[in-house]
């Protein structure tokens, strides 16, 4: 006895593989026409340290003295908790790792005006004990 059912179940199988062979050749296309994203490679990524109001524990950095390092950039502000809680971890970091090539430059982003005064952000990098070089970002031009 004949349902009739098999002719119907190969008619949508036949189906599918069309339908999935097509999406197929849009994924291919749509990959093939998506840009790159652009290259840090050879370019000066770190050119935006240049807007730091001052630094602490350090002459300015440039990314042509960090060439071939691994730079850890730790943008901070001296209220913020979550900041806060970061900088153990991140001096661990620093003190490990500097004589394997990796340079932690903490970035003070003031969320309060206060904050921009570097006496306040000199006690701050004290009272935490931090070493590493810290760029005053007290114009948010980094």
């Amino acid at each position: 006895m004949d349902t009739g059912f098999e002719p119907r179940r190969r008619i949508w199988s036949a189906l599918a593989l069309v339908a999935a062979m097509g999406l197929g050749a849009f994924a291919v296309r749509t990959v093939a026409n998506a840009q790159e994203p652009p290259r840090i490679v050879g370019s000066s990524p770190l050119y935006g340290l240049s807007g730091a109001t001052g630094w602490i524990n350090s002459a300015p950095q440039n990314a042509k003295q960090l060439k071939g390092k691994v730079v850890l950039v730790d943008f901070w502000d001296y209220s913020c908790i979550n900041c806060i809680r970061a900088i153990p971890y991140i001096r661990a970091w620093a003190d490990k790792y500097k004589d394997s090539g990796l340079v932690v430059i903490g970035v003070h982003t003031p969320e309060f005006d206060i904050e921009k005064l570097a006496p306040n952000v000199e006690k701050a990098v004290s009272r935490f004990g931090i070493t590493y070089p810290v760029a005053l970002d007290s114009n948010h031009a980094i």
